[in-house]
Formats: structure tokens, C-alpha cells, sequence
């Protein structure tokens, strides 16, 4: 679908109301009230936080990985999980 502009875009779904049946406009009411909200914000516990702060001084630092170390320290990760789960 082509780019249109915000007139035309509420053009096209004030075009298109009348045909929607109950079910789908209550649906669209659904999703714009949502999309229309304030931003919303995240509540993160003390931990949460901290971690967040420990990431961005990593960041800051230059402490990151490569998207490889990611994905090996995530495979080893879940194959503990996965073992001791399984109760090896």
C-alpha cells in the first residue's frame, strides 16, 4: 500500500466504517484507544533498575558482545536450564 497522508489515511477508514460488521468495529475502538494513550511507562523493581544502570555503564564502557557471544552464552545458559530441569 502506497504512503498516504494523515488526511487521506482517516479518509479511508471513515470510507471503509460502514461496511465493518460489530465485532471489527469493536476491535478498531480497541486498538486506537490503545495506540491513542499517553506513552506508557514500565515499572521495574529495585533489581530491575539496577540492572538497567549496570547495562548502560557496560554499554558506556565499551563492555559488549558479539552477536556470536550472545548466542553461545545464551545456548549454554538454557542448556543448564534445560539439564537441570531434567535432573542431570
Amino acid at each position: 500500500m502506497p504512503a498516504m497522508s494523515r488526511t487521506d489515511a482517516i479518509n479511508a477508514i471513515a470510507k471503509n466504517l460502514p461496511r465493518l460488521r460489530e465485532d471489527e468495529l469493536a476491535t478498531l475502538v480497541a486498538v486506537t484507544t490503545a495506540w491513542a494513550q499517553p506513552e506508557r511507562t514500565v515499572s521495574l523493581t529495585p533489581a530491575e533498575r539496577d540492572a538497567v544502570e549496570r547495562s548502560r555503564k557496560d554499554f558506556a564502557a565499551g563492555r559488549t558482545l558479539t552477536l556470536d557471544e550472545a548466542e553461545a552464552r545464551t545456548d549454554e545458559y538454557l542448556a543448564a536450564r534445560r539439564a537441570a530441569r531434567n535432573g542431570e
